[in-house]
């Protein structure tokens, strides 16, 4: 489908009601201002890879400077067992009385990225939605920081994305 046709379609549905906003997956800060400077049509929200391992740190701000939420997909590493041992992230769980899970939610909606943690196990439910009861200082919030391996961005391919838009737009605007 060529990229105007995509973007009418979007428009229209936006426009018509059939949806009430457009959020992207995996675009890095490049692919957000090729998307909203060559289209109409701003998505509300990007959801990209984000632990503190991998922080993202430009895709975050350049969304955030654009009006767009980031939201961290694995935001606990996807399992990564190295995750629940660092020292820092421990010490830092030791210290607030709370799971290293919990450390690293906080810390990422402090930052204003949205986390939808991935579980099954109630318990790990009530965990995940008790981080709103203490507080990582400034110090702290640096500590973490400074865990990020700077991992190369996702790999912008216009075709791909272009794809994923006329996909979407497709199965939404029927």
């Amino acid at each position: 489908m060529p990229e105007a046709e995509c973007e009418r379609l979007v428009t229209e549905a936006l426009e018509t009601g059939r949806v009430k906003a457009i959020g992207v997956s995996n675009f890095n800060a490049g692919a957000v201002a090729d998307l909203t400077v060559f289209n109409r049509v701003t998505p509300v929200l990007d959801q990209i890879e984000i632990d503190p391992f991998n922080q993202k740190k430009t895709d975050v701000a350049y969304l955030r400077s654009q009006g767009i939420v980031p939201e961290a997909w694995g935001p606990l590493g996807q399992g990564r067992a190295d995750l629940y041992t660092n020292p820092v992230l421990k010490g830092l769980a030791d210290q607030h009385q709370k799971t290293v899970a919990q450390v690293v939610l906080h810390w990422n909606i402090k930052r204003g990225v949205v986390v939808i943690p991935k579980t099954t196990h109630q318990e790990r439910m009530a965990e995940n939605l008790a981080v709103f009861d203490f507080t990582l200082t400034k110090e702290e919030l640096v500590a973490i920081s400074q865990l990020d391996e700077a991992p190369a961005d996702f790999i912008y391919v216009p075709d791909y994305i272009q794809q994923t838009v006329a996909g979407f737009v497709k199965n939404w605007s029927k």
